[in-house]
């Protein structure tokens, strides 16, 4: 955290942070690898759609409780790199100990946070490194290859978790990657990012507004002759599809805040809650009853006091008081 240069007046704070995710992949369960303890890791863990928390863009997905190390230079991001990747490694023994399979996948995040000095505008940036556990070759036999988790229902997914048979487990987070790709290189209109946890992560970085770079192993032996042909054509439709020009996210939480009180206060005076701007802004969406006769707008009231409150929050003083 300090000072810098750049644009707009220079920026009064800068913090970078570093975070590791390890995804299993037979039932996408996530371990939050900067956590010590196995069992705590996969604990307290849950998707959300972002809806305006800062320095995250809305409709973009993160993984709220997933600890976050501030990193203050590449000895120390290096460090957090290295913690993580141990950790994804005893899980993966410890899975492999108890027969529910040692794959995963590992995807080390490192994000920049600037405020500027002048404007309170946050400017977020997001690298993401992703390390699958393997592509699996499509089955072009069934129609069901095209499907969500092959066309199973949950219970033969859970089935299949079970089986000790590596033919009948199912990589879905790999098959969600390839339907993504294969959607994005046929120009469709509906993209499957919610197929799978990591591809609703990784949306931007797949052609949602970022840029994606894919590395893939190949081998030079007759026996991985079969693998290496759909890692080509796999990469093939990657260097079509999934680079974009990035665009860091940029969001001013005071100016946004200033016109969600102004519409609170239309509002609560509107619904006849309040009538007092400076008593709207002080209103809790808790305050705020709403039931089956409630307008519209009554809700739209109490969304307006959620958004308010995440924009009151400082995510960089909130980054620093978690270490």
């Amino acid at each position: 955290s300090g000072g810098g240069g750049g644009g707009g007046g220079g920026f009064e704070e800068v913090v970078v942070t570093v975070s590791f995710l390890r995804v299993s992949a037979m039932g996408e369960l996530a371990n939050d690898c900067l956590v010590q303890d196995i069992k705590a890791s996969g604990l307290g863990l849950r998707l959300r759609e972002a809806t305006g928390q800062p320095g995250i863009k809305p409709g973009d997905f993160f993984f709220e409780g997933l600890k976050r190390r501030v990193v203050a230079d590449t000895a120390q991001l290096t460090s957090a790199a290295l913690d993580g990747l141990e950790q994804a490694e005893l899980i993966d023994r410890s899975e492999a100990e108890h027969e529910r399979g040692a794959r995963s996948h590992k995807l080390l995040t490192v994000q920049v946070l600037r405020r500027a000095k002048a404007t309170g505008e946050i400017t977020g940036t997001t690298l993401h490194l992703l390390d699958t556990a393997g592509v699996e070759r499509p089955d072009k036999t069934t129609k069901s290859a095209s499907k969500p988790y092959g066309g199973k229902t949950p219970a033969e997914r859970k089935a299949a978790m079970q089986s000790s048979k590596p033919a009948q487990r199912e990589d879905a987070t790999c098959k969600a990657v390839i339907r993504v790709v294969d959607s994005l290189a046929d120009k469709l209109k509906h993209i499957p990012y919610r197929d799978s946890k990591l591809t609703r992560l990784l949306a931007s970085a797949l052609g949602g507004g970022g840029r994606g770079s894919v590395l893939g192993c190949l081998s030079s032996a007759k026996s991985a002759h079969a693998e290496s042909e759909a890692m080509l054509q796999f990469l093939h439709k990657c260097a079509t599809a999934v680079s974009s020009l990035p665009t860091p996210f940029k969001m001013n939480p005071p100016v946004l805040l200033e016109g969600a009180e102004a519409e609170a206060a239309r509002l609560a005076a509107m619904l006849g809650v309040t009538s007092d701007p400076d008593q709207a802004k002080a209103l809790k969406p808790s305050q705020i009853e709403c039931t089956m006769e409630s307008p519209p707008e009554m809700a739209d009231l109490r969304d307006l006091l959620a958004r308010m409150e995440l924009l009151r929050r400082d995510p960089i003083a909130e980054l620093l008081a978690e270490q």
